[in-house]
């Protein structure tokens, strides 16, 4: 939530309750009774449906508190008391044992607290956290203040809601102030009634009254002198007795602006009374008093005023609250109009109507007062009104919008376009009240980005066109380099000219004399081979030009020889490893020319070289796809037919060890199911080079499913894992048991590299690729790092890894890290690796982002199988399939007739309905060599019957049925 909003919910928060307070303080004005007032603040709260209260009473000896009123539903007391046995009537707070209530019962504090910690000590153990659970208060605060009659605690009015914090304490406490002098009045008036006849002791009441009343009574005369005053009035102006005030001018002494006495007058003159007249006094300090009055003309026998009474109440916290809503709307509204992007409120229905805009949104679309556009419908300012209907809907079905690109017109009709986010108001039953946006002026923002994709396209054409120029003055130069012989006599500065050429060309070029001495090396060689011009010149060849064998890593035959040998352009070798001066390895591709003068006589040799590490690298990653995706195609199919003669023998081994009767004989049939489950675990990695092996994708945790997968590889393991995981790692679209496949090999490799043990180092980062420097789109991914200290690969060993039935190791398939790989393609990632003998090794895989947030995790737990009864249609192409299939569904209790494919299916289906025995469900392969599958299958019998419930299945296939 922002700042800004947090601020609006307060002060919307602290207006309620001032409402709420003063509403439930003019409902019990006149009421003199008790269990009226009470049952009136109760009736209050429940309306309010977000503020409840209670009200305790002191018992007579002090020690205890009982309950007068509360606020919590009746159903919601009588389901917590017939659940606990408890009686709410009968129950009250032993205050020597309280924690929260003795503090205002005693003390006369006001304390704030939560609300089951407050129920704890009204209700006994476990209703509190059962009313509390029951009414949805888990997050609800409490204030609790003392209630008072002539200045003595009586007992605690509490109340409770999410919104109560600190500030909101002067309203509680003024709500109880008034419930308090309600009490008083109430009681002073039945007391009256009743003992009318006993004037004296009436009169010691009504002292007790005058003296104990929180708000000050006061008599004065004609002249303004004050004759009486309740104690309260003296000791709320600072001074220290009645006697130290009576007789003094109440406009000279005690009002901060003297001439408010007239106004008063008047007002007093003109309807006999005033009702909360407000006005400021002075305290004897001298420091204002903000206090509000309610007062009246006394009257002689004849008629005549002689004297003027009242009651004077001290509403300063209120009015400091009112100040501060007041400063906070002013903050508030100096804060939107002063932001230099559009801010409005509209209702958003009809043509729409706004509510209020700032002056940003007037200036941005050219009006010139916010009027203008306030009388304006919201239609009006689209540039095309059936967009309009398109907002309103996405608003509507989604409550927010955020960044959406608009189109509007400014007043003078010119086009504009800006960006809306914005959210929408509800009102409490639901309905859409209003709708708060912000926008921004984008139009120069598009322009600009338009601007530049017109100027990237010209600087593709230019870099095009420059390409075919750098082309055919590579050309050029070749044949200059074959004319040197015909200009010897020039042969000084056509040297210097070539030398100023081949520092410009994009290869590698070093020239040598007959002795294989370096004569000139061109920049971009400087940079391959770290050689500068300056200090190769001189140096024998093999010692700048330091190649060896790709393959076998022996140093290669010296290529002037070479060429010299053969006295033509010759290449030297597709597999050439030109090793840096600082030992960095490039694979190039060379080639060699003799250079001839004019009388055709051999007098040195040029080399010209490139690095095609990178291309290198890219088309092995195609070979080792398109060899992948080779055996996948026979691995699919083998694995297919295989796992149809698996599920036959699984089925009828699964129904023989229900049927026998003989312990030996079940013995038997369990290792025989083992075995065959360990054959269909061979399948499933087959099928994974395949398209059976597809991903079935979902948003998943990247950092659980590594933690999981690492905990479960590394168990009884002396290998540690050290994990890394980026703060905000986000989630990927994947199979999660593919995934987890791989982070499992990968795991399993590290330990077995470190057979003494050691740590592997996991870590999981966000990448965004913007350059092809990877055989991967742009884009975000996860990158996963698997770094062990082991062993190490050699490099004439790196290159085949991923390579099918490819392993170093005693034990193993091979099919590992190229099952590994084969996931990780196929969930459109990379994976690659970089290892040093005796250092370690490093596996990294690259897996695509998703933006959307992750589903929570669904634990399925097994059970049982559930026997039952219907009629089920069953079509495979296999019968092993169908038979075992069909015996099991029988053992289970069912009904079962079965198909070849899925003509005879949708025959049987057919006929079954039109005798009037169709069938419950229908079970189907979904793919069906040389018929119909079960896919056309399930088409077709929606068209015959839209109700029917199917299930299709296949252990191969990439189908978005299955996959």
């Amino acid at each position: 939530m922002t700042e800004q909003e947090e601020m609006e919910n307060q002060l919307r928060d602290l207006i309620e309750i001032i409402h709420f307070t003063e509403k439930v303080s003019t409902k019990m004005h006149g009421l003199l009774d008790e269990d009226a007032i009470f049952r009136t603040v109760r009736e209050e709260s429940e309306k309010s449906e977000k503020y409840s209260m209670s009200i305790t009473l002191l018992t007579d000896d002090g020690s205890k508190l009982r309950v007068a009123e509360v606020s919590i539903p009746p159903k919601i007391i009588r389901a917590a008391e017939k659940a606990t046995g408890f009686q709410l009537g009968g129950f009250a707070i032993d205050l020597d044992k309280s924690s929260y209530y003795s503090q205002p019962a005693r003390e006369g504090k006001t304390i704030q607290a939560r609300f089951i910690d407050i129920v704890g000590e009204l209700l006994p153990k476990p209703v509190p956290a059962l009313v509390t659970k029951m009414l949805g208060y888990t997050n609800k605060s409490s204030i609790l203040t003392p209630l008072k009659r002539h200045g003595k605690i009586i007992g605690v009015f509490t109340m409770s809601s999410t919104q109560l914090a600190k500030q909101f304490i002067p309203s509680v406490r003024n709500l109880a102030q008034h419930i308090s002098t309600a009490l008083e009045l109430s009681e002073e008036y039945a007391e009256r009634m009743q003992m009318e006849e006993a004037l004296k002791k009436s009169e010691q009441k009504y002292r007790s009254i005058f003296e104990n009343i929180s708000d000050t009574y006061y008599r004065v005369d004609l002249e303004g002198t004050l004759v009486m005053a309740s104690p309260s009035g003296p000791k709320l102006l600072g001074y220290d007795s009645v006697e130290e005030v009576i007789g003094k001018n109440l406009a000279q002494t005690f009002y901060y602006n003297p001439d408010e006495r007239g106004r008063f007058l008047d007002e007093l003159k003109k309807n006999g009374k005033v009702t909360n007249f407000e006005i400021l006094l002075k305290k004897k300090d001298g420091t204002p008093l903000v206090g509000e009055t309610n007062s009246q003309f006394v009257y002689d026998e004849s008629g005549n005023p002689v004297a003027i009474e009242g009651i004077f109440r001290d509403i300063s916290e209120r009015r400091q609250a009112e100040d501060m809503l007041r400063a906070s709307e002013v903050k508030y509204r100096t804060l939107v109009e002063n932001l230099n992007v559009g801010v409005y409120r509209v209702d958003i229905r009809g043509e729409g109507e706004f509510i209020d805009v700032n002056q940003a949104f007037v200036s941005m679309l050219g009006y010139n007062s916010k009027e203008e556009l306030l009388n304006l419908p919201v239609v009006n300012l689209y540039l095309h009104a059936d967009n309009r209907k398109k907002v309103v809907g996405k608003v509507l079905r989604q409550t927010t919008i955020k960044n959406e690109e608009l189109i509007l017109k400014k007043k003078d009709g010119t086009p504009i376009i800006v960006s809306d986010t914005g959210r929408s108001v509800y009102d409490k039953d639901g309905n859409v009240q209003y709708f708060d946006g912000v926008i921004e002026d984008i139009t120069e923002r598009k322009k600009a980005e338009e601007e530049l994709q017109e100027y990237r396209h010209q600087l593709e054409n230019l870099v095009e066109k420059r390409t075919a120029e750098l082309v055919q003055i590579n050309k050029k130069m070749e044949q200059e380099i074959l004319d040197r012989k015909k200009i010897e006599d020039s042969l000084a500065a056509e040297k210097e000219r070539l030398a100023v050429t081949l520092r410009s060309i994009g290869d590698g070029v070093i020239t040598t004399d007959m002795e294989s001495t370096v004569v000139l090396i061109n920049k971009v060689a400087e940079t391959l081979t770290g050689w500068s011009q300056e200090e190769a010149v001189g140096k024998p060849l093999s010692t700048v030009f330091n190649i060896m064998s790709e393959k076998t890593l022996s140093p290669c035959e010296n290529p002037v020889e070479k060429v010299l040998r053969e006295g033509a352009v010759v290449g030297l070798g597709n597999s050439t490893l030109l090793i840096a001066k600082d030992g960095t390895e490039r694979v190039i591709a060379d080639s060699g020319a003799p250079i001839r003068d004019r009388d055709s006589k051999v007098i040195g040799v040029v080399l010209v070289f490139r690095d095609v590490t990178e291309k290198r690298k890219i088309e092995q990653e195609m070979q080792r796809t398109e060899k992948l995706e080779s055996l996948g195609n026979l691995a699919g199919g083998i694995a297919h037919d295989f796992n149809n003669i698996l599920t036959a023998i699984l089925n009828n081994t699964t129904l023989a060890k229900m049927y026998a009767a003989d312990n030996n004989v079940t013995e038997k049939l369990a290792k025989i199911e083992k075995a065959s489950l360990q054959a269909r675990e061979l399948t499933q990695q087959l099928l994974t080079f395949s398209r059976g092996g597809a991903p079935v994708r979902k948003i998943t945790s990247i950092e659980e499913l590594i933690k999981d997968t690492v905990s479960f590889a590394l168990r009884g393991s002396n290998v540690r894992c050290h994990f890394h995981f980026q703060e905000g790692l986000q989630p990927a679209d994947i199979d999660e048991g593919q995934i987890s496949q791989v982070i499992n090999n990968l795991i399993i490799n590290a330990d077995q590299a470190m057979p003494e043990g050691g740590i592997i180092r996991v870590v999981a980062e966000n990448v965004v690729l913007e350059e092809d420097t990877l055989p991967l789109k742009k884009g975000a991914y996860v990158k996963i790092s698997v770094q062990d200290q082991g062993v190490g690969i050699p490099k004439k060993h790196q290159q085949r890894i991923f390579d099918p039935y490819f392993t170093t190791k005693q034990k193993g398939s091979g099919l590992g890290l190229s099952t590994s790989y084969s996931i990780v393609k196929k969930h459109e990632g990379h994976m690659d690796v970089e290892s040093d003998v005796g250092v370690g090794t490093t596996f990294y895989v690259w897996l695509p982002a998703s933006r959307e947030e992750r589903e929570e995790k669904v634990i399925i737990k097994k059970g049982k199988a559930q026997g039952g009864e219907g009629k089920i249609l069953l079509m495979d192409d296999e019968a092993s399939v169908r038979e075992a299939a069909c015996e099991v569904l029988q053992y289970l209790g069912y009904t079962v007739q079965t198909a070849e494919d899925g003509k005879e299916a949708l025959a049987l289906y057919i006929e079954a309905q039109t005798q009037g025995v169709p069938f419950d469900a229908v079970i189907m392969d979904l793919t069906i060599p040389g018929g119909m599958g079960g896919k056309e299958a399930i088409m077709a019998l929606k068209k015959v019957d839209p109700q029917v419930k199917a299930i299709v299945a296949s252990g191969y296939s990439t189908d978005p049925i299955l996959a």
